[in-house]
């Protein structure tokens, strides 16, 4: 299954990214609809979320039953398959009351709170 658009490049970004601002940053976003931002956080708090991440899908999260853990359609249909069933996920919804390291990330972590006030204004919150 391929993903993304054909022949083009993502272009990635460095934290802090050669001295521009958030708002330039932020302009990338808005002009190509995402942001690849490379060390925005560090190799600590990636593995942390991806451990947290695992938990969910494997179910051994505590309250984990109660998490959306939304699997690609193709993966559900036997059109295509995954070697693992983390590859098959799509996305999680409903973890916020769930997962304290991936809210803290979400909404603690100084930088991406710095590029979502930016984005979304002061007040922002999950849901």
């Amino acid at each position: 299954m391929a993903h993304g658009r054909v022949g083009y490049r993502v272009r990635r970004l460095r934290w802090p990214d050669e001295g521009k601002s958030v708002s330039e940053i932020i302009e990338r976003y808005r002009s190509e609809g995402f942001l690849v931002v490379e060390g925005l956080l560090s190799p600590e708090e990636v593995n942390s979320a991806r451990d947290e991440i695992t938990a969910i899908i494997e179910g051994t999260l505590p309250d984990s039953e109660h998490i959306d853990v939304q699997v690609e359609p193709m993966v559900l249909s036997g059109e295509a398959s995954t070697s693992s069933r983390e590859l098959s996920v799509r996305k999680l919804m409903g973890y916020v009351p769930h997962s304290a390291v991936l809210t803290d990330l979400a909404e603690e972590h100084p930088r991406v709170r710095e590029i979502l006030r930016e984005l979304l204004g002061a007040d922002v919150k999950l849901l």
